[in-house]
């Protein structure tokens, strides 16, 4: 609710797709706990009115500018960056790689995921 869907995921439900998944759930909440399902329809309500789904989506360059971030938050040097793209992509930079890949390795600098691998090569 706080940072928006972009960039989430939830099993294999990514972005935009992910608030059509959460909404089915908390339906299915309500039917069987109504008190909870109810509040979390409000938060979707509330996600949903925060961010509509008829926005332009995110463009790759916005997403390539959050990873960078992200990169030097965690002080990666630009050789080990290559060095992980190349080993984990098979690309030589972040202009390479698909909307998707962009989209997973933001998710696992912020998840930490990849920061061990970046960090200890």
């Amino acid at each position: 609710e706080q940072e928006g869907f972009i960039g989430k995921h939830w099993g294999h439900y990514r972005n935009y797709d992910l608030l059509h998944f959460v909404e089915g759930f908390s339906n299915f909440v309500c039917m069987v706990n109504p008190d909870k399902g109810f509040l979390f329809l409000e938060q979707v309500k509330r996600i949903k009115e925060k961010y509509p789904a008829n926005r332009t989506k995110i463009s790759q360059s916005s997403i390539i500018t959050m990873i960078y971030g992200e990169l030097k938050r965690i002080d990666c040097s630009a050789s080990t960056r290559r060095k992980y793209l190349n080993e984990t992509y098979g690309k030589q930079s972040l202009q390479d790689l698909t909307e998707e890949n962009l989209l997973e390795l933001l998710d696992r600098l912020k998840s930490t995921e990849a920061v061990y691998d970046l960090t200890n090569k």
